[in-house]
This record gives structure tokens, C-alpha cells and sequence, in this order.
């Protein structure tokens, strides 16, 4: 279906004045960096183009590169589960803290290696359609799509993290319900000390259980399939960078809470002081 002549003039006259608001800002000096192709996106994308008629650019190397990467899922995903050892320094509280880090090392990991998954298996595909129909480059993007998507499927269910516990929510929730237990409390001091200090000492395991559990989790996801998804990344040419993990967000969360721990405390000694 094609526009009639007055689709067209608008069409046209719009652009128009598009190409003069452009001339504007860029006279003022206000036109972006990613308008003008300048940006280090648009230059990634300039040099994704450049290259569309090499579907890989180490045929040779991409397959070990491959295979590296499946390899390195293994490690991951397999060990994922397992609980880390923590210091003796934690005394009777290992037990408690325990299973709080591996849930959370646990989810950054699994999270992040489907993040992987996925991000390789659309570039395998993207890469598969550029490539000439049976040539060697084509058989081999397909044949490790093919395996991408049935690591893919394979682990469609994951144990998560509920979304609240790496937002601000979760930190508004613990003060609300420690608000909550102390106001009533504060008719006796000693009651409210003590529900002060335990409130406390809660924020205080979970933001130690968050720390731990994104450094853990680092650790392991930098053993595993960092070497080995870059190298997949520079076998295909691709321009884009690797995913990143959710460590950083997750220990912000816990320095966040730590901090939160810090305010609170001579807020409660005030409060206290005054009832």
C-alpha cells in the first residue's frame, strides 16, 4: 500500500522541519553526540556494519571459543546451589548466615548465566542470518545456537530472589515494620532498647548477607565465564560488550542497608533519650 500525494507532502514537510530543528541545536551547540554519529554507541553500530559480510571474524577460533563458553556454563550453573564456606570469624552465626549468602550468590549466578544464554543465542542467530546459506560459517553458527538454545531450555526455571530484596522497597519495609514494633515499646526503655538492638542486628545480617553473597558470586562468575564469553564476543566481531552481572547493584543494596544501619542507630539513642 502506498502513501497518496498528500501522505507524501506531510511526510516530507515534516522531515523538513526536522532537518531545521537539527541545524538549530546543532548552531547552539546543543545536538548530541549520538545525533551527530559520534556517540560510542553509534559508532558501535557504524562498526557492526562495516564488517556485515564477515559472519565471523575468527572462523577458526570461534568453535573452541564456543566451546569454552559451554564449558565455563558448566562450571556455573553446576555449582551454583552449593553453599560457600564462610569464615570461622562469624562463630554460631555461620549457621544463620549460611544459607542467606547462597540464596543470594545463588540468584546472581543463575540470573546471570541465563542473561548469557540468551544475549549469545541472539547473537548466534543474528550472526547465522548474515551468513551465506551451508557455508562453513553457517553450519557452525547454527550448530551452536542450536546447543545455546537447549542449554536455554534446559534451565527455563531458576530458584529467584524476589524482587523487593534489591530495592529501595525492602529498605523502607525493615524500617516500617522495626518503626512499627518500637513505637509501642517506647512506653518502657528497656523494651525499646532491646527491639532497637535486635532490629538492628538484622539489618546489619542482611546487609552482611547481600555484601557477601555479590562478592561470592563475583568471584565465581569471573572463574567461570568471564575469559570464556569474551572470547566468544571477539571470535564473532561482535561490537557490543559481554552482559554485566547484578553484583555491583546487590552490594550497593548492602551498603545501602549499612548505612541505613548507621543512621538509625543514634536516631533510636535520641528517641530513646527523650522517652
Amino acid at each position: 500500500m502506498t502513501a497518496g500525494p498528500g501522505g507524501t507532502s506531510r511526510g516530507q514537510h515534516e522531515e523538513e522541519l526536522f532537518k531545521r530543528l537539527e541545524q538549530r541545536l546543532d548552531s547552539l551547540g546543543l545536538l548530541t553526540d549520538s545525533r551527530s554519529g559520534r556517540g560510542p554507541t553509534e559508532r558501535s553500530m557504524l562498526r557492526t556494519l562495516a564488517t556485515r559480510e564477515r559472519p565471523l571474524a575468527d572462523r577458526d577460533g570461534f568453535v573452541q571459543a564456543h566451546r569454552g563458553l559451554a564449558r565455563g556454563l558448566e562450571a556455573l550453573l553446576l555449582n551454583a546451589r552449593r553453599a560457600p564456606t564462610l569464615s570461622r570469624r562469624f562463630g554460631p552465626l555461620r549457621a544463620l548466615m549460611t544459607p542467606m549468602v547462597a540464596l543470594v550468590a545463588n540468584w546472581i549466578q543463575l540470573r546471570h548465566a541465563r542473561v548469557v544464554m540468551r544475549n549469545v543465542r541472539l547473537l548466534y542467530a543474528l550472526r547465522e542470518a548474515n551468513s551465506a546459506l551451508i557455508s562453513p560459517e553457517h553450519l557452525a553458527l547454527r550448530r551452536a545456537r542450536a546447543q545455546m538454545q537447549t542449554l536455554w531450555d534446559m534451565n527455563s526455571t531458576q530458584l529467584g530472589l524476589p524482587v523487593f530484596l534489591i530495592s529501595g522497597a525492602f529498605v523502607s519495609g525493615l524500617f516500617g515494620l522495626l518503626r512499627a514494633a518500637v513505637t509501642p515499646a517506647f512506653g518502657s526503655a528497656p523494651v525499646a532498647a532491646v527491639v532497637l538492638v535486635v532490629g538492628l542486628a538484622f539489618l546489619t545480617l542482611f546487609a552482611t548477607a547481600f555484601l557477601l553473597g555479590a562478592s561470592i558470586a563475583k568471584m565465581r562468575i569471573r572463574l567461570a565465564i568471564t575469559a570464556p564469553l569474551e572470547a566468544v564476543y571477539r571470535a564473532v566481531g561482535s561490537t557490543t560488550r559481554p552482559p554485566r552481572d547484578r553484583c555491583y547493584l546487590v552490594a550497593l543494596v548492602a551498603l545501602a542497608l549499612f548505612a541505613a544501619v548507621v543512621v538509625a542507630i543514634p536516631t533510636g539513642v535520641y528517641l530513646l533519650a527523650r522517652s
